[in-house]
């Protein structure tokens, strides 16, 4: 487009499909039984899982290994994790959340390693 604006599944730059999506997710989250509480528990774990640990990673890692594969993959473990867990926590009794968040922590440190390795083999 001429003006800059990408073209959306209905019109330019994609107003229809952020409002539908926003409606969509506004009525499963109001259909869907659970109490404020439980909501914003649930978004906390969610942050907790795919944010908190890669931003940490991030801060604590030398300037040279924090590459973006490390975050992203911190992120991904740790969502994947956590929604396999939500799954599996009444047969396991092992809260989603903890599992989502070891596991984001070692994805993170494991893409580091690996970061370190291939910058290690790349300069010697």
């Amino acid at each position: 487009k001429e003006d800059g604006r990408a073209e959306g599944w209905l019109g330019a730059g994609g107003e229809v499909e952020r409002r539908a999506v926003g409606a969509g997710g506004g009525g499963v989250v109001a259909y869907s039984g659970e109490s404020i509480m439980e909501l914003l528990e649930l978004s906390l774990v969610i942050v907790l899982v795919s944010l908190f640990v890669p931003m940490v990673i991030a801060l604590w890692s030398p300037r040279d290994q924090a590459r973006p594969i490390v975050g992203i993959s911190a992120m991904l473990v740790g969502f994947s994790a956590w929604l396999i867990g939500m799954g599996l926590e009444p047969v396991t009794k092992i809260p989603a959340g903890l599992v989502g968040l070891v596991s984001s922590a070692i994805a993170g440190w494991l893409a580091m390693g690996i970061e370190r390795l291939e910058l290690g083999n790349s300069t010697g």
